[in-house]
């Protein structure tokens, strides 16, 4: 497995801009675009008066929030971005996404990769979502979750954050770390590893989550922020996506019919949800029901991989057929326990789960510690 470390540090050689962060940051704070131009491919040029540098998480966190996060400052946009899935996923290949978005209560998400599509329309208390299959593929959610830097309320909030100076290449940059346990009831030995990197001014440049690592690049400018328009996403020692955003800007109008929850999408079918364990606050129904599901609760290692003493999680979504889909290393417990857990936890089965009676896909933890007791989260 390649090194990690080695890995980061490649790839904000090759990518990270030549301009400097102050430079790019001062830009942020004045550029305007025209409400209906698209974002320009030019180099954005320094402000007369440097703004003045972050000092604590809470500011480094706050100036990212503001220079880069286009929902949290209510701007209205229209995105188009096509993608590359590569890695160890069942679904790899070429995609596109497009997003139209209005206020956290009106958007519209469309997202393909070969022959899948995926439709998503909120509109005020109605959301409806379409799919060409009943299992939407991992790479897709990522690409759509990676799109566009999203800095949740919550970052830098664990009461646990440091602060510290780190360098990449020529590049100073700051270093924010979170460490929290991702449930201390049940998971006592997984450990939760945030790390967020900024430049001086603020610019958040690269988000790393346990495995995955998102590095933001080629930032331009749009109503007063830099948005980057290349993200690359990394999971655990490969390239996962690399998203190309072809096209942003902040129209005047978009046609109302986009949002409208009773049009059903052509050669398209309601959605199974997906519905998603929160790590530090798991639905209890959707946990018993996995656990009182499993077909075979044996999926255990082999006796001389039982004995390492370290801890993992896995997370996969369990599809409406009860098949483990996509799996990957979330938390690490070294390339012995790693490769051995995958292959035992894609020999399980589950019942299809059912919420309310209905059936559902679950995106969920699944965890190893010592080598020996499989739980599920």
């Amino acid at each position: 497995m390649l090194n990690r470390s080695w890995l980061l540090l490649t790839l904000l050689c090759l990518l990270l801009p030549a301009a400097t962060a102050q430079q790019a940051a001062s830009a942020a704070h004045s550029a305007t675009l025209a409400p209906t131009a698209p974002a320009q491919a030019t180099t954005p040029k320094p402000a007369a008066t440097p703004l003045p540098k972050p000092q604590t998480p809470e500011e480094f966190f706050n100036r990212a929030r503001e220079f880069s996060d286009l929902e949290a400052a209510g701007i209205p946009f229209h995105l188009k971005a096509t993608f590359v899935a590569s890695g160890n996923a069942e679904f790899t290949g070429n995609g596109t996404y497009e997003e139209w978005w209005l206020s956290s209560d009106k958007w519209r998400k469309e997202a393909t990769l070969g022959n899948f599509k995926y439709v998503s329309i909120k509109n005020a208390d109605q959301q409806v979502t379409y799919t060409s299959s009943s299992y939407v593929p991992l790479r897709v959610r990522q690409a759509m979750q990676y799109a566009l830097i999203r800095i949740l309320p919550s970052a830098g909030q664990t009461g646990k954050v440091k602060l510290k100076r780190a360098k990449a290449g020529p590049h100073v940059l700051e270093e924010v770390e979170e460490k929290s346990s991702c449930n201390p009831a049940a998971m006592s030995q997984l450990t939760c590893d945030m790390r967020y990197e900024f430049a001086e001014d603020g610019l958040l440049r690269l988000q790393h989550d346990n495995s995955v690592t998102m590095l933001y690049n080629n930032l331009q400018p749009l109503q007063g922020r830099l948005i980057p328009r290349k993200i690359l996403v990394a999971t655990m020692d490969h390239l996962s996506l690399t998203i190309d955003i072809t096209m942003l800007e902040t129209p005047k109008a978009i046609d109302g019919s986009l949002f409208d929850t009773k049009i059903v999408p052509a050669h398209l079918k309601p959605a199974i949800p997906i519905l998603e364990v929160d790590i530090e606050n798991p639905d209890q129904h959707i946990t018993k029901l996995l656990k009182d599901h499993m077909v075979d609760p044996q999926c255990t290692l082999e006796p001389n991989q039982q004995r390492v003493d370290a801890a993992l999680g896995i997370v996969g979504t369990i599809d409406a057929t009860g098949k483990l889909r996509e799996p990957y290393v979330y938390i690490s417990g070294g390339k012995l326990l790693d490769d051995a857990s995958m292959q035992a936890f894609r020999q399980c089965r589950f019942q299809p789960p059912l919420k309310d009676g209905k059936s559902v896909n679950v995106e969920t933890l699944l965890g190893v510690t010592s080598g020996v007791p499989f739980y599920i989260r």
